[in-house]
């Protein structure tokens, strides 16, 4: 047997377990957003981005009254401007 093997083992042990914290540490990526955490992320006022959601002009997804937004519908409305989504 080799003499290192035991300290392979410790760090692979290490490493494991490092690695294992740092996964369980993060966050779970968000479904949707509100109006204002969604309005905070495409840089615009609270109120414009309910009127433009209410107009169709930005998706959303209605859950009862509450406007949600997705991330990626986020990302495509600012990354082509408006569009008529109704």
């Amino acid at each position: 047997m080799n003499p290192f093997d035991a300290l392979l083992d410790s760090f692979r042990k290490i490493v494991r377990d490092e690695i294992a914290a740092a996964v369980k540490s993060q966050p779970k990526p968000k479904l949707t957003y509100t109006t204002a955490e969604a309005a905070e992320i495409l840089n615009v006022p609270e109120t414009w981005l309910a009127t433009a959601a209410r107009e169709g002009r930005v998706p959303c997804l209605r859950l009862g009254h509450y406007g949600r937004f997705k991330l990626a519908d986020l990302e495509n409305f600012a990354a082509n401007g408006e569009t008529n989504v109704a």
